[in-house]
C-alpha cells in the first residue's frame, strides 16, 4: 500500500554552529556565521573561509576504533559527526539502533576514496557507538546515494518505497560530509569556486552531519506540544544544463519539481516559507529564480527565502538533511498549523523538494 507522508520521530544535526538540533535551530535564529579563515590558500595565495565543526563537540565521544590505515582524517571527522547527529536522532526511540533498523545514507562523493569509505561507513558507525555487529552484512538494512546535496531528499523518497512495503516501522534517512581535506580544496580551487578574498562567486566549505529518524504512524511523531510535523513524498528532477555539462540551462529540472508538489496544494493554499540549498554562487540563484518565476502563482506575496548555507557554509551530502531538520523545528515553534518547501540541489544536475507541514496531535 502506497504511504502518502511520514512523520519525523527523531533529528540530530551537527555543524559549525550547533552540537545538537536545538543550538543548530538557535543559532540559525540569531543569524550566527560558522565561518572562520583556515589555513588553506588558495592558487593566488588568498585565505580559504571554512565552517568546521568545533572540535569541543567530539570531546565526549570514546577513542577512536580501528578504521583502517587509509582512514583520512576527514573521513574520521565525517564519522564522528554522524555518531552525534545519529545518537541524537535516535535518543527518544532506545528500542532502535543502527543494528536493527533501516538506515538511508547520503554519502560523500567529491574524491575518489570516498567509494571504499562508504562502503564501510555503517558497520564504522556501528562500531563506534559499541554496539554488536549484525550478520546480515547491511543486507536490507543499508542503502547509499552518491548525488551530493539532494541525496538526503532522495533518501527520503526511497524510505517513502521502503514503508510502501509494510514492513519497516521506523527508518532513519541522513547524510555526512566534510570539506576539510587538502584534495578536497584544491580540487574547488582549481575549479574556482571557493570563497575567497579573490572570488565573489564561491561558496564556504563546511562540514556537519543530519539524520531525520522516520515514521509511517503518527503516535510516533517528534512533538512540541500537541504538534508534529509530516513530509510529502518528495519530487525528484535533473537538471540537464547542470553546473558542469555543456548543455544549455533550461531550468526544467527544479521547475518541475516544484510544479509537481505544489500542483498537489489546495487551491487557496500558498507557500510562505521555502529553505534552498542555495550557497552563494551564482548558479544556483539563477536556477532558484527559474523555478520561482515558472511556479510564482503558489507562493505568497510575502515568500521568505532561508538560504542557511549562509551561517553553517555548505554541508554537501547533509545539506538536505539539514534542510529539513531546520524546517521542521521553524513549523514546530509557529504558532499555528503551517506548511514550507525546501529543495536541493547537486552540482550534477540531480534535485529533489519536498513540502513538510505541521499537524495537531490528540493529547
Amino acid at each position: 500500500m502506497e504511504v502518502n507522508q511520514l512523520y519525523i520521530a527523531g533529528t540530530g544535526l551537527v555543524s559549525a554552529i550547533g552540537g545538537t538540533t536545538a543550538m543548530n535551530w538557535c543559532s540559525f535564529n540569531a543569524d550566527i556565521n560558522g565561518y572562520t579563515q583556515s589555513n588553506y590558500r588558495t592558487q593566488d595565495f588568498s585565505p580559504v573561509k571554512l565552517a568546521l565543526i568545533p572540535e569541543e563537540y567530539f570531546d565526549h565521544l570514546p577513542e577512536a576504533v580501528q578504521l583502517g590505515p587509509q582512514t583520512s582524517m576527514r573521513h574520521t571527522r565525517i564519522l564522528l559527526a554522524a555518531h552525534c547527529a545519529i545518537q541524537e536522532a535516535l535518543a527518544g526511540n532506545k528500542a532502535f539502533t543502527l543494528s536493527n533498523i533501516p538506515l538511508v545514507q547520503a554519502c560523500p562523493n567529491l574524491l575518489p576514496v570516498d567509494a571504499s569509505f562508504n562502503k564501510r561507513l555503517r558497520k564504522n558507525l556501528i562500531a563506534l557507538s559499541g554496539e554488536k555487529q549484525t550478520p546480515d552484512d547491511n543486507q536490507g538494512f543499508y542503502h547509499t546515494l552518491n548525488t551530493g546535496r539532494s541525496a538526503v531528499i532522495e533518501g527520503i523518497e526511497l524510505a517513502f518505497k521502503l514503508f510502501d512495503t509494510g514492513k519497516p516501522k521506523f527508518v532513519l534517512v541522513g547524510g555526512a560530509d566534510s570539506f576539510d581535506d587538502p584534495s578536497a580544496i584544491k580540487i574547488l580551487d582549481q575549479m574556482q569556486r571557493l570563497n575567497s578574498e579573490s572570488s565573489n562567486n564561491g561558496f564556504c566549505p563546511g562540514d556537519g552531519a543530519a539524520y531525520i529518524l522516520l515514521t509511517s504512524e503518527k503516535e510516533h511523531a517528534l512533538r512540541k506540544g500537541n504538534k508534529c510535523v509530516a513530509l510529502s513524498r518528495p519530487s525528484v528532477g535533473f537538471e540537464e544544463g547542470h553546473l558542469h555539462s555543456k548543455l544549455p540551462y533550461k531550468g526544467e529540472g527544479l521547475a518541475g519539481c516544484f510544479r509537481e508538489l505544489l500542483q498537489s496544494l489546495a487551491s487557496e493554499a500558498k507557500i510562505n516559507t521555502l529553505y534552498s540549498s542555495m550557497n552563494g554562487e551564482q548558479f544556483w540563484a539563477k536556477e532558484y529564480g527559474v523555478a520561482f518565476i515558472r511556479n510564482q502563482q503558489y507562493f505568497d506575496d510575502k515568500l521568505v527565502l532561508q538560504h542557511p548555507a549562509d551561517c553553517y557554509g555548505d554541508l554537501g551530502a547533509a545539506c538536505g538533511g539539514a534542510l529539513t531538520i531546520l524546517a521542521s523545528q521553524d513549523l514546530l515553534h509557529r504558532q499555528k498549523n503551517d506548511s514550507c518547501l525546501l529543495y536541493s540541489s547537486s552540482d550534477h544536475g540531480y534535485q529533489a523538494a519536498t513540502i513538510l507541514k505541521s499537524e495537531s496531535i490528540d493529547v
